[in-house]
């Protein structure tokens, strides 16, 4: 998954805790979404010879893993695969310095340079943060003299299931049903048999200290999500990577090329643990009358899309069309922009709510800013509540027609300019798809409303399998904005 860049006074953030599961949901929605093609990396072995390789590298240190901050797992994971990976170079018979030698000044610069969170947001800032590890990275080099580093990365990408049983990646195969044997089986046969899934690999790649690539490889780790009866629902997030089993495969398949006789690694071992599967809860709706009574005014709090390259073009469309409808509904709204400079000017008097060196979250600095965030929003603009849209990954059920249906709306899986069933789909399946979520909170953050509009699927069906959506294409449409937002909010007018 690409790690979330900073977030603070500029997009008008009130400091959130990051180990929040709705935080984490959102961050990694777009991450998965705007995935490009999903590459099968496993087996990319050596880019010379092996002996070229081991005569060249004799000495190796592990740099710490890049595990995506919204698995609840992560900072457990980042040393559990770090610790395993030394072990596997030195089996293979190279010479490791152990990563706590890096570690130890990493830590003293983030200490020295001010540290790379974001106060505001608890966020890492990314420019901090590769400052501070280009310092970290040249003094250890200069102090040990490594052949080669490893960097690692856990990541997630589009997988496809053609079977309607079991999705294969980067070495893996695991049922999308999370079953195995004869219940696998007999759910698999009335479900749907085409289709995509995000799931999880761990990528390695070893390069000299001047940035020459000598070995990449890749092992899947899990799926994502599964499918229950007829629906495509989240992994409970507290089952990611929390398997020692799917872990150890992954390292092994990342670094089994490194062995002179690669061993045979079984694809479906897994724990036999069914994965606990999270289920959609029902949207918060107040009657719309008790909901006009309480909400006049509302402010529209600056949407962010950190893994999209047109951000602002994305946020200024969604913004704008909220705006219309909201008004169009009856409703006064304060705009973006206005919320960002009153929240902006409070975060700034009163300072941010997270250490910048270690990201931890004061509570009761951020008690007292929300407090003086609401103050300041009622005082200055008479506001009753605040919105919030965010864009959530779903899965749209397809027919023989190729008609994908989600969220309200209906959409060609063959492409929008393309007549139904144009060719042979399969009998039935999914397609991702984004979908626009809305929440409206007064300003002591209950909930008042959700509601949520589909916009567009993100790939197009093709023979050969399904082909990604440039990502210039995703959510940039003004008619598909307007569509999803007018869905979105359609339970706070009176019909």
């Amino acid at each position: 998954m690409v790690g979330l860049t900073t977030t603070g006074v500029s997009q008008g953030q009130v400091p959130m805790d990051r180990n929040d599961s709705r935080v984490k949901r959102v961050a990694a929605v777009l991450a998965v979404a705007l995935c490009a093609a999903q590459v099968s990396r496993a087996g990319a072995g050596f880019t010379g010879s092996r002996s070229e390789f081991f005569t060249d590298v004799k000495s190796i240190a592990v740099l710490p893993v890049d595990v995506p901050a919204y698995l609840p797992r992560a900072e457990a994971a980042t040393t559990e695969f770090a610790a395993q990976i030394e072990e596997r170079l030195v089996e293979v018979g190279l010479k490791v310095i152990p990563i706590a030698e890096y570690q130890a000044i990493e830590v003293r610069l983030r200490q020295e340079m001010g540290g790379w969170f974001s106060p505001y947001s608890g966020w890492v800032d990314k420019d901090r943060h590769d400052a501070i590890t280009r310092a970290a990275v040249s003094e250890f080099i200069g102090k040990f003299s490594p052949d080669a580093l490893v960097t690692t990365k856990v990541s997630s990408s589009p997988v496809e299931f053609m079977d309607g049983i079991n999705a294969r990646w980067d070495g893996v195969s695991e049922s999308v049903s999370g079953t195995t044997g004869v219940a696998s089986a007999l759910r698999n046969l009335l479900s749907t048999k085409h289709g995509r899934v995000p799931a999880l690999s761990l990528s390695v790649s070893i390069a000299t200290v001047v940035g020459k690539r000598l070995y990449e490889g890749a092992g899947g780790i899990q799926l994502l999500e599964l499918r229950d009866a007829t629906a495509f629902i989240d992994v409970d997030p507290d089952f990611l990577l929390s398997d020692p089993v799917r872990n150890t495969r992954a390292v092994e398949l990342a670094l089994n090329g490194l062995r002179r006789a690669p061993r045979r690694i079984d694809a479906t071992s897994q724990k036999t643990l069914r994965p606990r599967l999270v289920e959609d809860k029902p949207l918060v709706r107040l009657p719309v009358e008790t909901l006009r009574s309480r909400v006049r005014r509302i402010a529209i709090r600056p949407i962010s899309v950190p893994q999209h390259p047109a951000e602002r073009l994305v946020a200024s469309i969604f913004e704008a069309a909220l705006n219309d409808t909201l008004v169009k509904s009856g409703y006064a709204v304060v705009p973006w922009r206005d919320y960002q400079d009153v929240v902006g000017e409070t975060v700034l008097q009163l300072g941010g709510a997270y250490d910048p060196v270690t990201g931890k979250l004061d509570g009761a600095k951020r008690i007292a800013l929300k407090a003086a965030i609401a103050e300041a929003l009622a005082k200055c603009c008479q506001v009753d509540a605040v919105m919030t849209a965010s864009f959530e990954r779903r899965h749209a059920a397809f027919g023989g027609d190729g008609i994908a249906h989600w969220d309200g709306v209906s959409q060609n899986i063959f492409g929008e300019d393309k007549p139904a069933n144009v060719s042979s789909p399969p009998r039935e399946g999914v397609q991702p798809a984004l979908s626009l979520d809305v929440r409206l909170e007064d300003l002591q953050d209950n909930a008042l409303y959700e509601g949520r509009g589909g916009v567009q699927l993100t790939v197009k069906y093709e023979t050969s399998g399904n082909t990604p959506l440039s990502p210039y294409s995703l959510l940039t449409n003004k008619e598909k904005a307007a569509r999803a937002v007018s869905i979105a909010v359609a339970g706070m007018s009176v019909p």
